[in-house]
């Protein structure tokens, strides 16, 4: 089945038709790279990223897609089917996007897509949460859409893929870019407020609107595509204000708008609460989407507000003990939206929260107090990326967060140096799979690392958190014994621990 190209999209590379009963139509598999999305061996491209909110970002930024396909038949149809290559093992993460969830996105591990491998992938409007990854080997892979409900045509699926290594060494920060030609006409200053019933003091007292644009198609049609930068992290508010619900008002990551973090009905009036989300620092694109009517023109107003996060929570200052075991970080926060430590919480986790995560009760622990501060300062004992988050439910849901790194702690001489009969402490084997090339463990930390496998010596330093990874040459094969053991700055060994590959 031939399907037409959007954007930078190539002809088909090949054809090759399944041998079926005659009784059965012929079905063929046909598999498109894009000009400027493929690499050298005919793949499409893909992010290289240390983890699946790296991959977001990646989205957020401009990242080139690796395909974008236009089905062109209602309920039911195929895009084409792309190739994607990895070099190495690791987990490979895809997102389809779409105006709805009528594809299913598929990936195989053959030319003739019969291999199918995990489940399917449903396109939506939204890419915050909607990722799959899937743990593969290094090899050739295919993906392919279909649809199986709908008729909008064409019916315009975007997929992005991103790559985490088993070994994240090979990581590079950069992200592929590409600057987009579509055109967007600034907002008009957005005003700061502190709630969502600030932004309706706003319009109520008679403020501007952020742009206001008619819609001169009956039933379907668009504005214009509208931007503007945020400065900071934190919360847009919004009021998408026209004569009826007809429409829609999405806010996108994108310049090419298929990155989309909000899709939501236009209000009659101001009456209700406004919409909500949480962002980055960076730029955004938005627009109205009618999607119902006759009424010529259609006019939609949106009303913006924002509420930068530092307003309720921000880091004030790290202080260091004189031994440089312990790190203490000091908050300011809100007083008035926090009265007290007891009308709400202020929450400290490890590592760096994306803001689709902002309301994840698990991420954040709240089913436990374990994280819970009683007062505006933590300590912390680990080097590493932390993550601090304000919430008070009983005034609203629109918590905040702030980011911070602690990167002065030195490990305690007992811990680095002395362990049993003073030798340091036996090192953790946590990853020696079959079929797998990395190895990867804990330990003191920034100590050395030997590593012995199939007659091989490989050493490497652990980091700030006491992990480490290598990469033998070879992949692991069941049987094969895996010995480490860590050297401390005397030059005593630990004991060396083993494991045995299964």
């Amino acid at each position: 089945m031939r399907v037409k190209k959007m954007f930078v999209m190539g002809l088909a590379s090949a054809v090759v038709a399944l041998v079926l009963p005659q009784t059965m139509p012929v079905v063929a598999t046909v598999v498109v790279q894009a000009e400027e999305n493929s690499k050298e061996d005919g793949s499409v491209q893909y992010a290289v990223v240390s983890s699946v909110d790296g991959f977001r970002d990646y989205i957020d930024n401009d990242g080139v897609y690796a395909s974008q396909d236009s089905i062109e038949t209602k309920w039911s149809g195929y895009t084409d089917a792309h190739k994607i290559v990895l070099e190495e093992p690791g987990t490979l993460y895809l997102a389809a996007l779409a105006g709805d969830n009528d594809v299913d996105v598929e990936l195989f591990g053959n030319y003739a897509l019969t291999a199918k491998i995990g489940g399917s992938i449903k396109t939506t409007p939204l890419d915050r949460t909607e990722i799959k990854g899937f743990d593969l080997e290094a090899g050739t892979y295919y993906f392919r859409g279909s649809r199986w409900n709908g008729y909008e045509v064409p019916f315009v699926v975007t997929v992005y893929a991103g790559f985490v290594p088993d070994d994240l060494s090979s990581v590079d920060s950069a992200v592929n870019v590409y600057d987009s030609t579509s055109d967007s006409v600034p907002v008009n200053e957005i005003p700061v407020v502190q709630s969502p019933d600030g932004l309706k003091d706003y319009v109520m007292g008679d403020g501007q609107f952020a742009w206001q644009d008619d819609i001169e198609t009956k039933w379907s049609g668009n504005t214009d595509t509208y931007s503007f930068t945020v400065q900071e992290d934190g919360w847009l508010f919004v009021y998408p204000v026209a004569e009826d619900d007809g429409a829609n008002w999405t806010l996108y990551s994108n310049r090419d708008l298929t990155s989309c973090l909000v899709k939501e009905e236009t209000m009659a009036n101001v009456d209700g609460k406004p919409y909500s989300v949480y962002l980055k620092a960076g730029t955004y694109y938005c627009r109205g989407e009618r999607w119902n009517g006759y009424k010529i023109p259609f006019t939609v107003t949106a009303y913006l507000g924002f509420m930068p996060a530092s307003t309720r929570i921000s880091v004030q200052d790290i202080q260091y003990n004189s031994s440089h075991s312990e790190a203490t970080v000091t908050f300011n926060y809100s007083q008035e939206y926090l009265p007290s430590f007891q009308s709400g919480t202020v929450r400290v986790v490890e590592g760096t929260i994306h803001p689709c995560d902002e309301g994840n009760n698990e991420v954040w622990k709240t089913s436990t107090r374990e994280n819970v501060l009683e007062s505006s300062s933590v300590v912390i004992k680990k080097n590493g990326d932390y993550t601090v988050r304000i919430a008070n439910q009983d005034i609203d849901e629109n918590f905040c967060m702030a980011y911070f790194t602690v990167d002065g702690l030195q490990e305690p001489a007992s811990s680095e140096e002395a362990g049993q009969n003073g030798k340091p402490t036996a090192p953790v084997i946590t990853v020696a799979k079959r079929g797998k090339k990395t190895v990867k463990g804990t330990s003191a930390a920034y100590a050395k690392v030997t590593v012995k496998v199939a007659g091989k010596v490989y050493n490497t330093v652990s980091d700030g958190n006491g992990k480490w990874s290598v990469k033998v040459s070879k992949k692991l094969k069941k049987g094969n014994i895996v010995k480490v053991f860590v050297t401390n700055t005397q030059s005593v060994n630990s004991k060396t621990v083993s494991y045995k590959v299964k």
